[in-house]
């Protein structure tokens, strides 16, 4: 079988667990004999003129092709020129790439960077698309369904023009393509810099002042809450990307849903669409759970970013509460630079990597996933609970699903309908280790199929079912 995966860009620049996913699973079934290729946003080259080009290179063992010129990959960011996004000029080019190569199957895992004009080219000829639901670009242009820190089920992106933020540079965009840049994420002492906790301090100071004078469009808030002026052409701007987005969406023939709620979510925006309920997971997640014993001070760990999204500001809020009234004896370690530099109780660590896991994991009691937005999945739940770590994770989790094939292996909370429901739990756990033990007996109890190859046989199949419709 001949597939093609398309993903919105590689490592260095692109990490996080939509790409690990991607690149394990190509990787995987390559490995079965499939011949499986990339395609991805290259880098940006002013002598063509805007054209599109792709060119073809090699990731890994794998064959990857390039798209020169490719459309902004903002990550849920704005740009100046948000019409960059409606661009569709490169019918011909991506019909002749696809007849080239002539995949059986396509598989989406973004629509960042890509036309519109890709998936028509492969409708008309008659190509199946697969597409993931990592997270939800193309129904939101923030990603995460948000708007004031709540849940966003709008359809009228007119309202989205008020909502997105600070603007980001397209100059900055074409910069994280270069190859220099490229060199400089992979360059051992710029990665020092970036975590060092010695310079750290400055790049905060210097972060803070960056914010202070930073020039916003007149899009969104004030600081002072006071809503600026949107106009007219800018709200229809907004409405025709929503209507873009929703013709990618009809080009797409199965959907891989991640979760019961990304169906949920993604249905309530698109209506009812052919799909397959297929949990993810990767290369890097085996079954290395053991009992585990909890003494000392109690050590909590964080895995996600400091978006406020993700929920850190909100367990931040609750340990300072909870230190504050005298229970000390805990430890917090994040993976992420914080901006908190004397919290005492706050270790900060640089990003882990497949070598580090173990160590990361073997270093938490408990595993806290706060999420103010809807995750689709949540791949840190399961890493977790593969080192029989509990998890404490908020409604909004995708993976919150796993519990119910073996309750009491964490606890989920409702965090916006009572703010006090983290701090509740946790203290809990401080002053009852034994709820850990519990969840950790459960965890080692629970009758999981960690083969990942078994995860690359559900998607073939899902593929073969495709190509056989068509």
């Amino acid at each position: 079988m001949k597939i093609l995966h398309y993903i919105h860009g590689l490592p260095p620049v692109r990490n996080g667990g939509l790409v690990q996913y991607t690149l394990d699973l190509a990787q995987g079934e390559c490995e079965l004999g499939n011949d499986v290729q990339l395609l991805v946003p290259g880098r940006f080259n002013r002598r063509l003129k805007g054209r599109t080009e792709i060119r073809t290179g090699k990731w890994g063992n794998l064959p990857c092709h390039y798209i020169i010129n490719p459309l902004p990959v903002t990550e849920g960011k704005r740009i100046v020129h948000m019409e960059r996004l409606l661009e569709q000029n490169s019918f011909e080019r991506f019909f002749s790439f696809l007849k080239m190569i002539s995949p059986d199957i396509i598989h989406m895992h973004s629509f960042m960077g890509i036309e519109c004009t890709f998936l028509e080219a492969a409708k008309k000829l008659g190509i199946p698309v697969v597409f993931t639901t990592h997270d939800y670009y193309g129904l939101c242009p923030k990603v995460n369904l948000l708007e004031n820190g709540k849940n966003c089920d709008r359809t009228d992106w007119r309202r989205c023009a008020s909502c997105m933020g600070a603007v980001v540079s397209e100059k900055k965009i074409i910069w994280q393509h270069s190859d220099m840049y490229k060199k400089l994420k992979e360059n051992k002492i710029f990665h020092w810099l970036e975590y060092s906790p010695k310079v750290l301090p400055y790049k905060m100071y210097v972060r803070n002042i960056r914010k202070k004078n930073r020039n916003f469009v007149n899009i969104g808030q004030e600081d002072d809450g006071s809503k600026r002026v949107v106009s007219e052409c800018q709200l229809e701007l907004y409405e025709a990307l929503r209507e873009y987005y929703l013709r990618m969406y009809r080009n797409i023939t199965c959907f891989h849903f991640n979760s019961r709620q990304s169906r949920q979510v993604f249905e309530s925006y698109l209506g009812k669409v052919k799909g397959e309920i297929i949990p993810i997971t990767n290369r890097r997640i085996k079954d290395n759970r053991r009992i585990n014993k909890y003494n000392g001070k109690l050590k909590i760990g964080y895995l996600g970013s400091g978006q406020r999204f993700k929920g850190y500001w909100y367990l931040k809020e609750t340990l300072d509460a909870m230190y504050a009234s005298g229970m000390t004896e805990f430890e917090c370690h994040i993976y992420f630079n914080a901006p908190d530099l004397n919290c005492p109780y706050l270790y900060r660590h640089a990003p882990y990597n497949k070598k580090e896991m173990e160590m990361v994991f073997r270093n938490m009691d408990v595993l806290v996933v706060p999420s103010l937005c809807r995750e689709t999945f949540g791949m840190v739940v399961l890493e977790a609970f593969s080192f029989g770590v509990p998890v404490i994770m908020s409604s909004y989790v995708g993976a919150k699903e796993l519990l119910g094939e073996s309750p009491g292996m964490g606890i989920v909370i409702q965090i916006q309908q009572d703010n006090g429901a983290l701090r509740n739990v946790l203290e809990k756990i401080y002053k009852d280790r034994n709820i850990l033990s519990r969840m950790n007996k459960k965890i080692c109890e629970w009758d999981y199929e960690w083969d990942y190859d078994k995860h690359i046989a559900k998607m073939i199949n899902l593929y073969r079912g495709q190509i056989c419709e068509m």
